[in-house]
């Protein structure tokens, strides 16, 4: 099992073990959106083609903002996860946009 995967699933009991320790009736706290964005994922979200109904690939993130192909497909992953980006259906290559109240 890879480095990252164990600490996600270390992350996930400890949020589990958060939510059973919450008092009766306390409104849940979404962890993932509480945790500050860094540089780089401000800097993605900063990108106007997220905005659009197509969104962007990584190949377009990463030149636009100088990283690397692979760092770029990481970094909106991530952003998928923390529900900031979701992923437009039927894209090859992979396209994410900007959540909207639509996509929940």
């Amino acid at each position: 099992m890879r480095l990252s995967a164990r600490l996600r699933a270390l992350h996930v009991g400890e949020q589990a073990a958060d939510r059973a320790a919450a008092p009766p009736g306390a409104a849940p706290v979404d962890i993932r959106r509480a945790q500050p964005l860094g540089e780089r994922q401000m800097a993605v979200l900063g990108l106007g083609g997220l905005g659009a109904e197509l969104g962007l690939a990584a190949s377009e993130v990463a030149q636009a903002l100088g990283y690397t192909p692979s760092n770029a497909t990481n970094i909106l992953k991530r952003l998928e996860e923390l529900d900031y980006l979701v992923r437009v259906r039927d894209e090859r290559p992979v396209r994410w946009r900007r959540t909207t109240p639509a996509d929940g």
